[in-house]
């Protein structure tokens, strides 16, 4: 089976399990390793996004730190909320905020280093470490 075909068949697939779930299908927002990740409706009139991923893929303890991640989320205002959890059969679909900004490793190499082609102003520069010192000092009780 070809890439394409694959993914068609997935998608298809995911389809049936956000039905399931409640959930009206709006777009694909993005793929990855481990699943991929949609724009949903489940049924509150909003937008959410809807990670679908195989379950043996799926991290419990993943799903435990967004929890406390999210038991802060007053306190740390950069990270996406949480919303819940259905469980199919072979998959599990985790319902969050919709955030419409591109990820981390889109701007990042692995290197830590930014990606020749990004631009980032200072602005972003300035709230990408705001994010990171609010994450350390109120989610982790670090500092």
């Amino acid at each position: 089976m070809n890439q394409s075909s694959r993914f068609l068949t997935e998608s298809t697939e995911d389809a049936i399990i956000l039905q399931k779930a409640s959930c009206k299908l709006l777009g694909l927002v993005g793929k990855g390793a481990f699943g991929r990740v949609y724009l949903v409706d489940p049924g509150d009139g909003n937008e959410h996004a809807a990670k679908v991923m195989k379950k043996k893929d799926f991290s419990k303890r993943e799903w435990e730190a967004a929890g406390i991640l999210a038991s802060n989320v007053d306190r740390c205002p950069f990270v996406i909320r949480y919303d819940g959890i259905f469980n199919a059969v072979q998959y599990v679909v985790i319902l969050m905020e919709y955030a419409n900004m591109p990820s981390l490793g889109s701007i990042i190499d692995s290197n830590g280093r930014m990606q020749q082609k990004q631009t980032i102003t200072k602005k972003e520069l300035k709230k990408a470490m705001l994010m990171i010192k609010i994450f350390i000092k109120k989610c982790l009780n670090v500092m």
